[in-house]
């Protein structure tokens, strides 16, 4: 496998004074950590999805935090006309390439963004909150979202369940893909888990960093109160299940929008 360190050239020489997702979102080696999502877990978990939702094919859809856009993708496949938002340049370059009639991307951060349209559902997944040293910003998000929906829409959030998380969770791990060896720690710091990935690319070596809040589901069901939501189900897998807070691997809380 070819080295990497020409795909990191983009970092600028104070990246270390950037908000740690700023730097790891857009680093070749993320997508490279991560590049055997389930995709057909994802097109299962879509269509569970939309089944258990009261919303139908030609329904405008927010996706929240979109990455390179594969939920998006598999949402207009089903018919929604979808928008994707994410605050990574290099994810929405790649997302843009799948770009066609009621699919498009926009590069925006989740706590600022502004767009004409107002949505019928809007999607944040895969645990694509709790990202920000500033807690006030979780809030920011969840205010912009709410400004985005039309009334009476809804809004689904996929977090980890806390709970099990912090049962099955392994302090050190190693993952060799090629020629790229990732050391991947993790720890419970300021209420937060604490994950270091250091990424041993031949002589190359490179540290980056995902810090993610630990919020339950009281904590989060109180968040969307504050911000104008009522809570409508609360899931625990991609399954659609229903919540159990000691075997459940996922929180998937829908809320509507008041």
């Amino acid at each position: 496998m070819r080295s990497y360190l020409c795909a990191l050239l983009f970092f600028s020489v104070d990246s270390e004074k950037k908000e740690w997702f700023r730097t790891w979102f857009d680093s070749p080696y993320y997508s490279l950590l991560y590049q055997n999502r389930d995709e057909a877990e994802a097109i299962k978990f879509i269509g569970k999805l939309i089944k258990t939702l009261p919303v139908r094919p030609g329904a405008s859809v927010l996706d929240l935090a979109c990455g390179s856009g594969r939920h998006s993708v598999i949402l207009h496949d089903y018919g929604f006309q979808v928008t994707g938002i994410d605050l990574s340049p290099n994810n929405i370059a790649e997302a843009k390439k799948n770009e066609t009639d009621g699919l498009v991307f926009f590069n925006e951060d989740m706590r600022t963004f502004a767009l004409p349209d107002r949505f019928d559902l809007a999607l944040n997944l895969f645990t694509s909150f709790g990202y920000f040293d500033n807690l006030s910003d979780n809030k920011k998000v969840l205010e912009r979202v709410k400004i985005h929906l039309k009334s009476n829409a809804l809004f689904v959030i996929d977090y980890f369940n806390v709970s099990f998380v912090m049962r099955q969770m392994v302090n050190c791990d190693e993952k060799r893909i090629g020629d790229v060896l990732f050391t991947i720690r993790k720890k419970i710091e300021n209420d937060r888990i604490v994950k270091t990935i250091e990424v041993s690319d031949k002589k190359n070596k490179f540290s980056f960093e995902e810090k993610v809040q630990l919020f339950d589901a009281e904590s989060l069901e109180k968040m969307l109160a504050d911000a104008g939501f009522n809570v409508v189900s609360v899931y625990g897998d991609y399954d659609m299940n229903p919540f159990d807070i000691q075997s459940s691997e996922r929180l998937i809380i829908i809320a509507h929008c008041s």
